[in-house]
């Protein structure tokens, strides 16, 4: 894959709402976001990130594809507690990817809760039928992280269907496409784990 400044893809979430007892819970991810965040005092408090586009305009939208075909947007990523980020990019080659995040001597992009954090690359909407994925990975601890894109995909399918201990999905999402200053896709670890998303490009 040709790594370039200005990557072109058209970004859009991919996560599925989990009809299972704890279904309910994913209206309350943005709620869970801004609780009680997960840290040494409180080890099982959720962990999540928050993540939307901004145009060149800075109109800020939950899918880039709402930019319109062309649109030049950037990612946006915010935690709610210290912690590391990585960003990937891949596309059909499943082993393959890119790291959008700054590679450093130790594994991922150190966050402060609440911080906005602007992927360095941009991305330019194309028409649909891409097969590019955005792959975000946040933990509190750098041992949590990954080293490869693959490694990447792997780890946050196995959290998307991980368990709490109320048997429950311990990961939940929910967007906010119309409150200002709070839109976009809340991605939360009920119980202080790892949280993680996959986003497909095209539709």
């Amino acid at each position: 894959m040709t790594v370039r400044p200005v990557a072109s893809v058209l970004v859009s979430v991919v996560l599925a709402v989990f009809l299972t007892p704890g279904a309910a819970a994913q209206s309350g991810a943005k709620a869970l976001f801004y609780g009680l965040a997960g840290s040494t005092a409180n080890p099982f408090g959720p962990v999540g990130i928050r993540y939307w586009f901004e145009n060149e305009q800075g109109t800020r939208f939950t899918q880039a594809s709402d930019a319109g075909v062309g649109a030049r947007v950037r990612l946006h990523v915010q935690s709610n507690t210290e912690g590391w980020l990585t960003v990937w990019m891949t596309d059909k080659n499943q082993e393959g990817g890119i790291q959008l995040t700054p590679e450093r001597q130790y594994a991922g992009y150190l966050l402060e809760p609440r911080r906005d954090y602007v992927v360095p690359s941009t991305i330019t909407v194309p028409a649909a039928g891409s097969d590019t994925r955005v792959l975000i990975l946040f933990a509190r601890s750098q041992t949590e992280q990954v080293d490869t894109a693959a490694d990447a995909r792997e780890k946050i399918r196995r959290l998307s269907v991980a368990v709490a201990r109320d048997g429950a999905l311990a990961i939940v999402q929910q967007t906010d496409t119309s409150t200002p200053g709070q839109v976009g896709t809340y991605v939360v670890h009920r119980q202080g784990a790892q949280p993680g998303v996959e986003i497909k490009i095209g539709q």
